[in-house]
């Protein structure tokens, strides 16, 4: 069976979303002619690990965000026409801002088109931060006027991408919470298939575990809520990993070690002792709450989006996430050892209902129905 990726950022995989297509793919191509179309990152790369690599550089990326959408996917549609009447796919899969041009030429041609809900971008204008609600809002009434002059592409694409997954043949969730954001904002179905994540991966056989650790110490992720728990707490070690808006915040406190970026996420959880996720924008799937767990790590996380959904009670949900004492009081609860141990354990087993073998055998019970009919 050919099964074809359209798309952007699939190799190098950039963030969780392009982690988790690429996971599946290498799975895929074990039985299948599985290839990839995308845009992002040039590559000469061809073939990677039995997957047929080809990407296509296209110069948007100073554009302002919903603008670079817009013309993207008007390019993307020309890009990904002719290469779908050169290979005839038999199946297309795709996800994020590319999947209206990619569900048209699908649709164009016959092919059975899955489309993986991720995130946000073509739903509300800002994401949901600043919105903290799933359900339909003016999207306006939340943006900064760097968004609202984005507006009318914002609006063309919405329209796109509501055709998009209205006709889409299957649509997969990567948690509970999106799924009631499709259905609440297109009254559409989908199913819950979580973020494929190969948990061997990111699990470290020794562990020194000396801070409190926040990965992406960006706005959104709740960096301002970090910085305020970390002057509360001047006695403790926090760790700050990853790309910041706040670099010279981080760099002035000295309880905090920063680390600006690293491919050793072994290395990262190995020294964490708890993760917080003090997320102010919901989460669609929280991959380094469950990354963290595989290794015992108790998390402590906003009571928004899956983030909940993702610890269950395995970890510690604030429900005010605001209220620095909420975080202040989680974290010194986590002191007693009985606790810690109790979470460290549940936080193992919480993360193998994650696992990559369990994700998968969802998905191929839906390709195998495709391939025989």
């Amino acid at each position: 069976m050919k099964i074809l990726f359209s798309g952007e950022r699939f190799y190098p995989p950039f963030g969780g979303a392009a982690k988790s297509i690429l996971t599946l793919f290498e799975e895929l191509a074990k039985k299948h002619d599985a290839s990839a179309i995308f845009t992002g990152r040039r590559t000469e790369v061809e073939k990677f690990h039995n997957i047929n690599i080809n990407s296509i550089e296209l110069e948007l990326e100073n554009y302002p965000s919903q603008a670079r959408i817009y013309f993207l996917n008007k390019i993307w549609e020309k890009v990904l026409d002719s290469y779908v009447k050169n290979n005839k796919p038999d199946l297309i899969l795709t996800q994020i801002n590319l999947t209206p041009s990619s569900v048209r030429v699908a649709k164009k041609h016959g092919i059975p088109i899955f489309v993986f809900m991720r995130s946000y971008e073509c739903i509300c204008l800002t994401s949901f931060v600043g919105v903290y609600k799933k359900r339909k809002h003016n999207c306006l009434k939340h943006a900064s006027w760097k968004y609202k002059i984005q507006y009318p592409f914002f609006k063309n694409i919405s329209k796109n991408y509501n055709w998009a997954l209205k006709n889409a043949d299957l649509i997969i969730s990567n948690s509970k919470f999106m799924q009631s954001v499709v259905k609440n904002w297109y009254n559409l179905n989908s199913i819950v298939i979580y973020p494929f994540i190969r948990l061997n991966d990111y699990r470290v056989k020794k562990i020194d575990p000396r801070y409190i650790t926040l990965l992406k110490p960006k706005v959104w992720k709740g960096i301002e809520i970090f910085l305020k728990i970390v002057d509360r707490l001047p006695k403790k070690q926090f760790l700050g990993v990853g790309g910041t808006d706040r670099l010279k915040e981080l760099k002035k406190r000295k309880n905090i070690k920063y680390i600006p970026w690293t491919s050793n996420m072994k290395k990262i959880y190995a020294k964490t002792k708890i993760l917080l996720v003090p997320s102010i924008m919901p989460e669609s799937f929280g991959r380094m709450a469950v990354e963290a767990m595989c290794n015992g790590i108790p998390c402590i996380v906003s009571d928004i989006g899956a983030l909940p959904e993702d610890v269950d009670d395995a970890g510690i949900v604030v429900k005010n996430i605001f209220d620095i004492d909420s975080w202040i009081d989680a974290i010194n609860r986590l002191e007693d050892d009985k606790l810690y141990k109790k979470l460290s354990k549940r936080s193992v087993e919480q993360a193998k209902k994650f696992d990559f073998k369990v994700q998968y055998k969802k998905f191929e019970k839906i390709v195998k129905k495709i391939e025989f009919g």
